[in-house]
């Protein structure tokens, strides 16, 4: 009898030991182990070819390298400015590099970002760092990027202030397209008011655009 209750101990304790190493095996891969962030893109060459490159950055190769100069010289810039102006308390240069470490990563970071526009849980995942990182990281380089195509001419005007703007903008062009919708809103009790944001249609009060 007594040898029986001790065999029946002994297989409930090696059945609770293999059940506890599960646990710690566990514990220790989500907790304790350090993964080290991966990110899927840490360079333009990363790119099989023209096609992935246009779905993931909007761009090719070459067109990359021609606006990563000028991304390098606006970030370079935008450092100095803040930097001087107190906004910045290291110098361009200083300071310890995060995953984004290279302008090039930086660049397709923020590319990437616009081209297929991802959650900031999605995008994070993606590059190695949690959603608020990237959520800081697009603020960050946005205007930077929007600087390098201000400065290689290729950024579109914002807003048309006035008559000239617009002359100044169509002088050079031979087809101009406007692209307008209607919304609804709500019925004017004047009646001049009314016939000026009449749209022509009989059901829906809708203003034009």
């Amino acid at each position: 009898m007594g040898n029986k209750i001790t065999i029946h101990c002994h297989k409930m304790m090696a059945i609770f030991s293999i059940r506890i190493n599960k646990i710690i095996t566990r514990y220790n891969t989500s907790t304790f182990l350090k993964i080290e962030p991966k990110m899927i893109l840490t360079c333009i060459s990363d790119i099989p070819n023209k096609r992935v490159a246009s779905a993931l950055i909007g761009i090719g190769k070459e067109k990359f390298m021609e606006l990563l100069e000028y991304f390098s010289a606006a970030l370079k810039q935008i450092k100095i400015e803040a930097y001087e102006n107190g906004e910045r308390k290291r110098a361009a240069g200083g300071g310890r590099d995060g995953l984004l470490d290279t302008d090039e990563k930086k660049l397709l970071f923020i590319l990437f970002y616009l081209k297929t526009y991802p959650t900031f849980d999605v995008l994070g995942f993606l590059f190695g760092m949690d959603s608020g990182n990237a959520n800081s990281h697009v603020h960050a380089l946005t205007p930077i990027l929007k600087r390098a195509l201000a400065d290689m001419k290729k950024l579109p005007e914002d807003t048309i202030k006035g008559e000239e703007d617009w002359k100044n903008i169509t002088s050079n062009q031979k087809v101009v397209i406007f692209d307008g919708v209607e919304r609804e809103c709500v019925r004017a009790r004047d009646h001049e008011t009314q016939k000026m944001h009449y749209s022509g249609k009989k059901k829906d009060i809708v203003s034009k655009i």
